[in-house]
């Protein structure tokens, strides 16, 4: 067990008699995407100088607060809300800059063949879904140089995602296209990456996930599509989606 002590200001992180820092709360930063890894993990840096050092990391689920309990996400978010200096959303590159969180909903998710848009699948809505989508296309506006670093996707229907895919599996990928181009064209979007997670038959009546990515893009619009292997029996099902975004500085 690894103990957070706190103490007039100061943390002292010991495993059993052995201290492992002693430093002013004040000077702790951490980054909260750490905690939603596959192992959710601790990472805490000098907040003076930021994610270039380092002072402490451990899994979560070894570390304990002052009374023994461990933490949890949750738990472990507010400790560090009320005591640390800084709390960051940037990842632990040297390069990171600003984060932007955006949101859009699938509004024909499943679509395949000729039901499909000009990315094969069925794209993003962002922000005010199209009531002109025969002729235009949506996508998402990035004016700066940046990097995808993770993307949530959730199933929004009380239809049973098993009945609505058929035999149907589901793939995610993310493209770019710069500014002053045709966007209806799919020959002006090029591919920026595939997401590891799949919607097939184990994926359960509601599938949801967030899936930390590396997606760096110098392009200045982008689009997240939804693949299906075979069109969906029924259109329509909405889905929404949140894409974590770093400006890379």
């Amino acid at each position: 067990m690894i103990k957070f002590i706190t103490n007039k200001g100061s943390l002292e992180i010991k495993s059993g008699d052995t201290v492992l820092l002693l430093t002013p709360m004040s000077n702790l930063a951490f980054t909260s995407l750490d905690l939603y890894n596959t192992t959710p993990t601790i990472t805490l840096y000098n907040s003076n100088v930021g994610i270039n050092e380092t002072l402490f990391t451990a899994t979560l689920s070894q570390v304990a607060d002052n009374d023994g309990n461990f933490f949890t996400v949750e738990s472990f978010l507010e400790y560090a809300s009320l005591n640390f200096g800084m709390t960051m959303t940037e990842s632990s590159t040297p390069s990171s800059g600003a984060v932007v969180i955006a949101n859009g909903t699938y509004v024909n998710f499943g679509a395949s063949g000729g039901g499909a848009d000009i990315l094969g699948g069925s794209s993003v809505d962002w922000g005010v879904v199209q009531n002109t989508a025969s002729d235009h296309f949506p996508f998402l506006v990035v004016p700066f140089k940046a990097k995808i670093k993770a993307i949530g996707i959730q199933w929004g229907s009380k239809v049973d995602y098993q009945t609505a895919r058929g035999s149907s599996t589901v793939t995610f990928n993310v493209s770019g296209a710069d500014f002053g181009t045709d966007v209806t064209d799919g020959v002006n979007w090029s591919y920026i990456g595939t997401l590891t997670t799949e919607w097939d038959g184990t994926s359960g009546a509601s599938p949801g996930f967030l899936e930390e990515v590396d997606f760096p893009f110098d392009s200045d619009l982008i689009q997240v599509t939804a693949v299906a292997t075979s069109g969906f029996g029924n259109t329509g099902e909405e889905v929404e989606i949140t894409v974590l975004i770093e400006q890379v500085v």
